[in-house]
């Protein structure tokens, strides 16, 4: 469950961000949405560690094991897709691996809307629940890059 892996995936393919010193992961602090004011509260506190969280405490478990404090970006402008040419890599790098096993059909992963709830916002945004529609002009293009493919 390396949750970090595909952020970092995504957020090398996207403009828009800043650099935080913010160690999501690291963050304890319990957070509830109420009726039009939708938080997100810390990894800690979500459900999924609640329920497991003696698998996730369990260093032998492999669930986030060997895990390195990192910090993560925050939305600062509007988002771009800047991954064109990484993308082209994936296509390349997947088709090849393809051709060696003898297959033909795979597929490379993209960005999504669903995501974007995940997405730090800017501290200066009026709306810091906006990140939601803000990467679908992303999407669009991540798709278009690799649908030839």
């Amino acid at each position: 469950m390396d949750y970090g892996a595909w952020w970092n995936y995504s957020f090398a393919r996207l403009g828009g961000l800043e650099p935080t010193k913010v160690d999501r992961w690291a963050d304890t602090q319990v957070r509830r949405s109420s009726p039009g004011n939708v938080v997100l509260t810390s990894f800690p506190d979500r459900r999924d560690r609640q329920a497991f969280n003696e698998a996730y405490n369990d260093p032998s478990s492999g669930i986030l094991a060997h895990r390195k404090s990192v910090t993560q970006p925050k939305i600062a402008g509007p988002l771009t897709y800047t991954g064109q040419d990484l993308v082209g890599s994936d296509i390349r790098n997947l088709k090849t691996g393809l051709a060696a096993a003898g297959l033909s059909d795979g597929f490379v992963a993209s960005l999504s809307p669903a995501r974007a709830p995940a997405w730090p916002t800017s501290t200066t945004n009026r709306t810091r629940n906006c990140s939601l529609p803000a990467p679908t002009p992303c999407v669009r293009s991540t798709r278009r890059s690799s649908m030839p493919a």
